[in-house]
C-alpha cells in the first residue's frame, strides 16, 4: 500500500520538480550565447569565390592586420535583411574591416541584394553548400565573428546586429583589442 501511494503522489511531484528546474534553467540562459570552440583560436582559412567577381580567393590569416568582423548572411534570412542598414553604417563609420560570408544562398539573388541595398563588405565570399560555415561552426544566420589583428577569433554573436548590440557587445571588445595589440 505504501509503495502505490508513493507512485500516485510522490512520482508526479518528482517529475514536476525536475521539469520546473529544467524550465527555469532554460529561461535563465542567454539565447544569443552560442559556445564556440574557435574563440581565441586562429580563424580558419577561408578559400572561396568572391561573391561579386567570382574570383577564387583565400583570406589572409590576419585580415590585413586590422580588427575585422566576418558577418555570415543570406538573402533568404529575414534578420539578415533587418541588420543590413546597421552593417552599412558600421562600414562607413567604424575603423574595422567588414567581411561577409554568403551562406547557402542563391548567387544571383545575393548579388542583386548587394547591388540594390548597398555593399557594406570589403569582400563577401560564397558558401553555397555551407561547408565554410561548418568550418567556422555556424549554427545559422546571421552570425558575426570578431577577429583580432593577428587573425584570432575573439568573439561570436548570433543574431542580427543592431546599433545597440554593436555598442554594447562589439565596441568595448574592439577598444580592448586595440589597447592590447597596440602595446605589443
Amino acid at each position: 500500500m505504501k509503495k502505490s501511494r508513493w507512485l500516485v503522489y510522490g512520482l508526479p511531484l518528482v517529475i514536476f520538480i525536475l521539469l520546473a528546474t529544467g524550465l527555469w534553467a532554460g529561461l535563465s540562459t542567454n539565447p544569443r550565447f552560442m559556445p564556440s570552440a574557435l574563440i581565441n583560436r586562429p580563424a580558419p582559412v577561408l578559400a572561396a569565390n568572391n561573391l561579386l567577381s567570382g574570383v577564387h580567393e583565400q583570406t589572409p590569416m590576419s585580415f590585413g592586420n586590422k580588427i575585422a568582423l566576418l558577418n555570415v548572411w543570406a538573402t533568404w534570412c529575414v534578420p539578415c535583411k533587418q541588420e543590413h542598414p546597421v552593417l552599412m553604417a558600421i562600414s562607413k563609420h567604424e575603423d574595422i574591416m567588414l567581411y561577409g560570408l554568403n551562406y547557402k544562398d542563391n548567387l544571383e539573388e545575393a548579388r542583386n541584394f548587394l547591388r540594390q541595398f548597398g555593399n557594406p563588405y570589403i569582400t563577401s565570399w560564397q558558401d553555397p553548400q555551407g561547408k565554410i560555415g561548418l568550418e567556422w561552426g555556424v549554427y545559422g544566420v546571421p552570425e558575426t565573428f570578431l577577429i583580432d589583428k593577428k587573425g584570432v577569433i575573439r568573439y561570436r554573436y548570433t543574431g542580427p546586429l543592431t546599433i545597440e548590440v554593436f555598442k554594447q557587445e562589439f565596441k568595448p571588445r574592439i577598444e580592448e583589442l586595440e589597447k592590447e595589440q597596440s602595446n605589443e
